[in-house]
C-alpha cells in the first residue's frame, strides 16, 4: 500500500534507527524520551536520525519533539500498526 518514498523511509528506520523508536514516537514524547533512555540515546539524535531518513527518503521532516506531525499520522500509523 505504500509508495516506494514510503517504503525507502522504513526500510531505513529499521535499518539505521529502529522502528522501535519510531512506535515510541508515535505514543508520544514522553514514550520517546523512555525509549531513548532505555537505549542510552539522546531523544534528540534519535530524532535528528528519524526526521534525516525522512528528508532524504520522503523529501520531508516528519516529526519534532512533539511527536509525528498530523500530515504524516496516516502513512506511520499504516505501518506501524497492524489491524
Amino acid at each position: 500500500d505504500l509508495d516506494d518514498d514510503w517504503r525507502a523511509f522504513f526500510e531505513q528506520i529499521h535499518e539505521r534507527v529502529s522502528l522501535d523508536a519510531l512506535a515510541a514516537l508515535l505514543e508520544g514524547p514522553e514514550a520517546f524520551a523512555a525509549y531513548a533512555k532505555e537505549r542510552n540515546d539522546m531523544p534528540d539524535l534519535l530524532l535528528d536520525g528519524i526526521n534525516e531518513i525522512a528528508s532524504d527518503t520522503i523529501g520531508d521532516l516528519v516529526a519534532d519533539a512533539d511527536g509525528i506531525y498530523e500530515d504524516y499520522l496516516p502513512e506511520i500509523k499504516k505501518h506501524l500498526i497492524k489491524e
